[in-house]
């Protein structure tokens, strides 16, 4: 069983965070924002790890504009505390520093997701999606989004095709994990590889995880990310390495008319 959910976005960043001199944002949301949508959608502390999602999408353009960050660390004196007015609210002193930075964002963003599971959990997000309890964002918590469809699709509906030497999208970009690639010693022209997080885990200092996407972190709880390579590939033809075969699944919609043809890369 597979969902598909197409939203749109006017504005959105996807934070890379190997980027330091200016903050750049992802062409497309990587799967960890994904699932931290789901996680504050679902308003629950764990989502099911074997949840598969095909990402992909387009964006109009970006654009920059120049913010202030507070960096900050906490600094302790004798007791813990500098002055007796923090010493009653029982906080430690913030040494902070606002460092500028030019931040880049998307403009108005069409997203469409396909997300594969246990048929009772996606029943939920479509749900929850359906009638929200508070305002749906992806990204950073303004960056709001409106659904403009949701619809349950039979997996029998997607038609596999392997592939040889060409692969062709239609209609939008799409996130391929390496793997596809990697496994199979195959190369694929016109791509542009990022590192991004697939998921996030917070370890307890009991050694169990919590799977959380709106869990703030605090003493005794350490942050575990997990990156993977992924391709941004853009609609078109794209040339693969000859005399190699791959399964891929296309979702097709619409006749000669309307076609919409997007390889599905789970990951």
């Amino acid at each position: 069983m597979i969902l598909k959910i197409d939203l749109f976005q006017p504005f959105a960043q996807y934070r890379n965070p190997f980027t330091f001199i200016y903050a750049q944002s992802y062409p497309l949301p990587p799967k960890s924002t994904i699932i931290g949508m789901l996680n504050n959608l679902l308003e629950k502390f764990e989502l099911e790890k074997d949840l598969k999602i095909t990402i992909s999408g387009t964006y109009k353009s970006c654009f920059y504009h120049y913010s202030s960050f507070i960096k900050g660390k906490s600094i302790n004196f004798e007791k813990g505390f500098l002055n007796v007015t923090q010493k009653k609210a029982h906080l430690p002193l913030l040494l902070s520093q606002r460092t500028p930075l030019y931040q880049q964002e998307l403009k108005d963003v069409n997203i469409t997701l396909f997300i594969k599971g246990d048929v009772e959990i996606l029943n939920l997000i479509k749900e929850r999606i359906e009638h929200p309890k508070k305002v749906l964002s992806l990204g950073r918590a303004h960056d709001i989004i409106f659904i403009k469809s949701i619809k349950i699709i039979k997996e029998s509906d997607i038609k596999k095709e392997k592939i040889s030497d060409t692969i062709e999208i239609v209609g939008k970009n799409v996130l391929v994990p390496s793997k596809y690639f990697d496994e199979n010693n195959l190369s694929l022209s016109k791509s542009l590889p990022f590192f991004m997080p697939s998921n996030i885990d917070y370890k307890t200092q009991k050694g169990g995880y919590i799977y959380s996407a709106f869990f703030t972190p605090r003493k005794g709880v350490r942050r575990k990310t997990t990156f993977e390579k992924v391709y941004y590939v853009e609609e078109g033809w794209y040339v693969i390495e000859e005399g190699k075969k791959m399964c891929v699944e296309f979702y097709e919609e619409g006749g000669n008319k309307a076609k919409l043809k997007i390889p599905l890369f789970w990951w």
